[in-house]
């Protein structure tokens, strides 16, 4: 919780001070460029619009890998609009990343059938999920769901990637590997949950 409470205020302070700030430094660089370009010498002119424009479409780049940085440590759609909308755009993102890589989703739950204090846990295993999955599993087909069974919420993720042996990835060795398999299994049981993977070489990986 203390964690995701900085993420939170990291997350906010990015988009309200930094985010803020450049958007500024972009309109400033914009009405310059606006007022420049009919009083400027042809040659000199066309030298200082290419110089302005090339800082403006800097400026923009990073105003967007700032947003990218918020996006990652917390989502403000988690926050105003819940976890659904969020599943939606994290799958959006990774397709749009990951354009070879095919994701079937189901979501069969409701927004208010999810408690407050499990939405973030979901949201995080997704992310980490969906991560390992872009970085080590040379799948080509991701399937997702999120279901409501026995009155208890099932996360399902799986690919047809090349799997790996996830006993030795669970061990104390293996949890030093950058998986986050150890962080989704402790995010998943304290909070009551029951945290399941099946994976072997050569057989995809499923996470439940």
């Amino acid at each position: 919780t203390a964690q995701e409470d900085e993420r939170k205020r990291f997350a906010r302070d990015l988009h309200d001070s930094l985010g803020a700030s450049l958007a500024a430094i972009k309109y400033a660089l914009e009405d310059v460029l606006s007022k420049i370009a009919p009083k400027q010498e042809m040659g000199d002119r066309d030298s200082v619009v290419c110089s302005l424009e090339k800082t403006i479409t800097r400026v923009q780049e990073t105003i967007e890998e700032v947003r990218r940085i918020q996006m990652d440590l917390r989502p403000a759609t988690l926050d105003d609009l819940g976890l659904l909308p969020t599943i939606s755009w994290v799958t959006r993102e990774f397709q749009k990343v990951y354009s070879r890589k095919a994701i079937e989703k189901t979501i069969d739950v409701e927004e208010a059938e999810i408690p407050e204090h499990l939405k973030t846990v979901i949201y995080r295993v997704i992310q980490e999920a969906l991560n390992n999955i872009a970085k080590h599993s040379q799948a080509k087909k991701v399937i997702l769901s999120l279901t409501k069974r026995d009155g208890q919420l099932e996360l399902r993720v799986e690919d047809n990637g090349v799997g790996f042996d996830a006993a030795a990835l669970l061990s104390k060795k293996g949890a030093r590997k950058g998986f986050g398999l150890t962080s989704m299994k402790e995010r998943t049981e304290l909070t009551g949950g029951v945290f399941t993977i099946d994976s072997a070489p050569g057989e995809g990986a499923r996470i439940c």
